[in-house]
């Protein structure tokens, strides 16, 4: 068949027609094809109507594959369109709990960097309750601490007034509550409603549509207490990922609890320890004050009578006497020191101040003393601050080179400060010399705290704190 001209076209029940072929422009290829029967083929104004049909036939057919393709392209981006948003969910739902991870650990080092520097347990206790509300999205949390009697005492709360549950409160361990049921099993626990739940704890919640959330908080195998979450539903939360949250937290306080147990039995050891040794030095001063001290000057009385007694003659008998005598008197200076540095009886029977003039008029390095209190400190404070200043001028007289040295005490606001600082060439390090180790321990045994600070050339200053008790009240004043 010949494109564009007349052709003959075999028509089944018609035989053998004239035809004329027209090709389309689309699709590409195809062919408008009409025969008529009889023996003449189509006019030349028949021929033109038949290529503006084949046209138009193009036209409708390139329409109709256009919208073919705009039903599948719109097919295909309905279903992309669908998952975008489905990866779109995902990623906002796995940077949601990226996010939540990253608050949950930042709060969990805030707390684990207040334990890892010994704070005190309390101030841990607050921030706690504080994290396990803000990470958990709650509106209240807990710390709580199991008595001996089956209640529980409120060590740490954090959220708003309207539970009736303020820090100090004791409740008992009655019904069904989280922190009963963790007081009960040792284990984690939740409640998710309180509308069938029974007892004490239950009946103060403002609402029984509060949920809770806890975990024990175990100190070796001892269940010391426990930290919860309670509020009002979220949607979504879930209660294995609360008490997973909130157990993690428990671990951090049973960790401070432990160590703070550990720094207080510490405490009280070396406190045993330095009382035990101040009490056996004090013996043997005192044994050597009264016994064999006073035996030396009895026999260097004797001494100076047997002189003043001795005959003429030999003419070096007075004078062996005299140096016998001479010699004792040595002796009990010696001795006079070195009872002195075992316990300074100035200190027991005169107080700090008597006992901290005396150090500053015997100072081979001219001292000046400002003291700041009128009566005295106990016995715990005194001996280590007597200490404190009489290591400070050995190592001034030793080690400063120093031209004058500044003892300052002060007891203001329930706390004692003793200072002592020199002008010397400083340097001084506390992990080179066994004489401030030997401070610090001491110190730190009657409670207190010591810092040097000695940059070289810049001198060295010492700095010991001591906080009272009631074992003072009015006897410490202001300046």
């Amino acid at each position: 068949m010949a494109t564009g001209r007349r052709t003959e076209l075999t028509v089944p029940g018609s035989g053998s027609c004239p035809a004329t072929v027209v090709p389309l422009e689309h699709p590409a290829g195809s062919h408008l094809v009409v025969a008529r029967s009889g023996p003449d083929a189509l006019s030349v104004d028949e021929v033109g109507l038949l290529h503006a049909m084949a046209r138009v036939s193009s036209m409708t057919l390139r329409m109709l594959s256009l919208l073919d393709e705009e039903r599948a392209l719109r097919t295909e981006s309905q279903r992309q369109s669908a998952e975008n948003a489905r990866l779109l969910a995902t990623l906002t739902e796995h940077q949601e709990l990226l996010e939540r991870l990253a608050v949950e650990q930042a709060a969990l080092r805030r707390v684990a960097t207040l334990v890892a520097k010994g704070e005190r347990p309390e101030v841990i206790f607050a921030l706690v309750a504080q994290e396990i509300a803000r990470i958990s999205n709650v509106e209240h949390g807990f710390v709580v601490r199991f008595e001996d009697d089956a209640t529980l005492t409120i060590v740490a709360k954090s959220g708003s007034p309207e539970m009736p549950m303020p820090v100090g409160s004791r409740w008992p361990l009655d019904g069904d509550s989280v922190a009963a049921r963790v007081y009960r099993t040792g284990r984690p626990a939740h409640v998710d409603d309180y509308r069938d739940v029974t007892g004490t704890i239950a009946a103060a919640m403002p609402s029984v549509a509060f949920s809770s959330v806890g975990a024990p908080i175990v100190i070796g195998e001892r269940l010391w207490g426990a930290a919860t979450a309670t509020s009002v539903p979220q949607p979504g939360a879930s209660a294995a990922d609360a008490e997973g949250r909130v157990a993690q937290f428990a671990d951090l306080i049973a960790i401070a609890i432990s160590n703070a147990d550990a720094r207080a039995q510490l405490t009280a050891s070396r406190a045993r320890v330095v009382a035990a040794a101040d009490e056996a030095r004090r013996r043997l001063e005192r044994n050597l004050h009264d016994g064999i001290q006073q035996g030396l000057v009895s026999l260097a009385l004797g001494l100076r009578e047997a002189e003043s007694m001795a005959p003429a003659d030999p003419p070096e008998l007075p004078v062996v006497i005299s140096r016998l005598v001479d010699g004792l008197s040595g002796v009990m200076d010696e001795l006079r020191e070195i009872s002195r540095g075992l316990h300074p009886a100035m200190l027991s029977e005169g107080g700090l101040e008597f006992a901290l003039r005396s150090l500053a008029r015997r100072s081979a390095v001219p001292a000046t003393l400002t003291v700041r209190f009128t009566r005295r400190l106990p016995q715990r404070v005194e001996v280590p601050a007597y200490y404190v200043v009489s290591e400070a001028l050995t190592n001034v007289v030793k080690h400063a080179r120093a031209s004058g040295v500044d003892i300052d005490v002060d007891a203001t606001n329930g706390v004692v400060r003793v200072s002592v600082r020199d002008d010397g060439v400083g340097g001084a390090d506390i992990r080179r010399g066994s004489g401030l180790i030997g401070l610090v321990d001491r110190v730190e045994a009657a409670g207190g705290a010591f810092t040097i600070s000695s940059p070289p050339g810049k001198g060295t200053a010492v700095l010991a704190t001591f906080v009272l008790g009631d074992e003072v009240g009015a006897d410490v004043v202001s300046p």
